[in-house]
């Protein structure tokens, strides 16, 4: 089996170069972890270390032969609900609240086009998910907002 992974980045961080050669660099670093056999090259107790040096030596652009890659958030949740089995044709918005962010995707998907979506929009929304936290807690508590 020739398994391939995707680290999600949100679409600011994936336009924005700087960070993205980050996240691909810890891919890279990911990768030269994984031995032939899918499983780690090093021992638990020499893993730190050894990511250590993957890191500091690992290139910052995506490796054409690597299986760990970087794919936006956006695309991700657009993907994910392009193939569902309920997906429905039309206007969608996807939502996912995560833990730095909220990330919101606008796409159309419609089946005449052989299933292929037209993506209209990407955002990502830092610390989003801590003020839908403290919204529903206030809702909960019935607390105001100290704003």
């Amino acid at each position: 089996m020739d398994a391939r992974f995707a680290i999600p980045v949100p679409i600011d961080h994936a336009q924005n170069s700087a960070v993205l050669a980050t996240y691909q660099r810890i891919a890279n670093a990911a990768h030269d972890l994984i031995g032939d056999g899918e499983s780690l090259r090093y021992p638990g107790q020499d893993l730190v270390d050894a990511a250590a040096r993957a890191f500091r030596d690992a290139p910052s652009g995506e490796l054409p032969s690597g299986r760990i890659y970087t794919l936006p958030e956006a695309v991700a949740q657009m993907a994910s609900y392009v193939r569902s089995l309920e997906k429905k044709p039309g206007v969608h918005g996807v939502i996912d609240v995560g833990a730095g962010t909220t990330d919101v995707s606008v796409f159309s998907f419609r089946a005449a086009d052989g299933g292929r979506p037209v993506w209209y929009s990407a955002l990502a929304i830092p610390r989003a998910a801590a003020f839908v936290q403290q919204a529903v807690a206030r809702s909960l508590t019935g607390l105001q907002s100290s704003r």
